[in-house]
């Protein structure tokens, strides 16, 4: 027993195998035993929102912006994009506040070396190389933090995910095309 679930999600068209066994009141033959099922999606890419203008064929009068907002909802309903997409959007927002610390660490350096300046000579060159190795030690370290943050946002392959749903569905789709409509389909 298959049990289909109708929903406005949109998919490719799926197909499986089903092998039956242990039938009542029938009999299995030699090669009647197994079938393939094709079941085709009725939803349109990548919501029902704009399904009267994609049904008209009106691709043109399709805002762009709304649609983009569908194809991103779409997306985050996938369990792992929504989990790398806010693993992305946590980190980046780690960055920003390290770059919110550079510029501050900055204006810290800036006021201690002018600050330094008007001091006498002897407290000058003490103060001034104990500031300037604290400031360069916390510069060095936000920028390996950095480093560390943007490789690991990239390893989430976040954009790959992505293509990579739309191309699986997008071919399996072309793959269910009769043979004819897909001559017809040019390049």
């Amino acid at each position: 027993h298959v049990e289909l679930m109708n929903d406005d999600k949109w998919d490719a068209t799926l197909e499986f195998m089903v092998a039956l066994s242990n039938v009542q009141g029938a009999q299995l033959g030699r090669y009647l035993y197994k079938c393939r099922v094709k079941i085709v999606d009725d939803d349109c890419f990548p919501s029902l929102k704009f399904r009267t203008l994609i049904k008209a064929h009106l691709y043109s009068e399709i805002p762009k912006i709304p649609l983009l907002r569908e194809y991103i909802k779409m997306n985050l309903k996938h369990p792992a994009i929504r989990a790398k997409s806010l693993r992305f959007v946590v980190l980046t927002q780690f960055q920003s506040l390290l770059m919110i610390a550079d510029l501050l660490l900055k204006l810290y350096l800036t006021e201690t070396l002018i600050r330094l300046s008007t001091a006498k000579l002897e407290h000058r060159i003490d103060d001034a190389f104990g500031h300037l190795y604290v400031c360069a030690v916390l510069l060095m370290l936000q920028c390996v933090a950095n480093v560390i943050i943007s490789r690991f946002k990239v390893r989430q392959r976040l954009h790959g995910t992505c293509r990579n749903i739309l191309q699986t569905n997008i071919l399996r789709k072309f793959l269910n095309y009769e043979r004819h409509v897909r001559a017809m389909i040019h390049e």
